[in-house]
């Protein structure tokens, strides 16, 4: 069992692949739900807007990677992630209205439907972001992703520290050792 303990570490670039493949489903699935909901069954997957959410689904991927969507948040707080995903996902929409502008397309486009495709996309980012975090926090608790830390500092600091870090596993850190710096 110990042998596992390690397995999103060395799969890390795996992991990492999944996660974006669920992201990139959560759009496309947001899009055509909104679609559902508000087009006429005629228009839903029409050329352009299935043009549309391919080009939604390309700048995803690149703006998502570039605001860190798949770095470590281990350290991170709840809002933090909450805010990265909501600027990066509204960073998309505002690219696909600057698209609209530059191409003189957005008449061919419901406005109604582009603003419910936003707020579904942003929730199903959210809940999937939520999922994950819960997901990985059990994990820590049960042993999996750890990471091991020294600790270095002043005596009663660093007692307070390993403290506060034994009584939140789901961080998923484990203190090796407490060394006193010497002045």
């Amino acid at each position: 069992m110990l042998a596992n303990r390690g397995l999103l570490k060395e799969y890390a670039s795996i992991w990492s692949a999944l996660l974006q493949i669920v992201d990139l489903l959560v759009v496309a699935v947001s899009g055509t739900v909104a679609g559902e909901l508000y087009l006429e069954p005629d228009q839903v997957f029409t050329r352009g807007y299935l043009q549309l959410l391919a080009v939604a689904l390309l700048l995803a991927v690149i703006v998502f990677n570039k605001f860190g969507f798949y770095s470590a948040w281990r350290n991170s707080s709840l809002t933090n992630e909450m805010r990265t995903v909501t600027v990066g996902w509204t960073a998309v929409m505002v690219a696909l209205t600057l698209f609209f502008f530059l191409t003189k397309s957005g008449a061919e486009f419901s406005r109604v439907w582009a603003v419910l495709w936003f707020g579904l996309g942003l929730s199903g980012l959210l809940v999937v972001q939520l999922v994950l975090r819960q997901f990985l926090r059990w994990l820590r608790r049960k042993g999996y992703n750890q990471r091991k830390i020294l600790i270095l500092g002043k005596d009663p600091l660093m007692g307070d520290l390993a403290t506060r870090l034994s009584k939140a596993p789901w961080m998923g850190l484990s203190v090796v050792s407490c060394e006193a710096l010497v002045s």
